[in-house]
């Protein structure tokens, strides 16, 4: 199950890039982008096949966020999408003393 992400909250985006079956992983390289409605998206360097980069949304619902890795001299781009609930922050619950 996916985490329930909050608006304004800022949100870690971790990404791994796989090879096609048989192809060797080694020497990848490029950046994977982050986007999706009602965030600005991020991009991030691809290091052992793994990227990571920050998002905040600023409205809730249900997003589609698609993660397009750049491809590089070796291996072509490509892309995958997911899909997340993005809820409205909760405010604090204070209690009120009463006499």
């Amino acid at each position: 199950m996916r985490p329930a992400v909050s608006v304004a909250r800022t949100v870690s985006v971790d990404v791994s890039v796989r090879p096609a079956l048989g192809t060797s992983p080694f020497g990848m390289a490029g950046s994977v982008t982050v986007s999706g409605p009602d965030t600005g998206g991020c991009t991030a360097p691809l290091v052992d096949r793994s990227a990571s980069c920050t998002l905040v949304f600023s409205a809730a619902g249900v997003k589609t966020l698609t993660a397009t890795y750049s491809g590089d001299a070796n291996y072509n781009p490509s892309s995958d999408t997911e899909t997340h609930t993005v809820t409205t922050v909760q405010p604090p619950y204070r209690s009120l003393g009463c006499s």
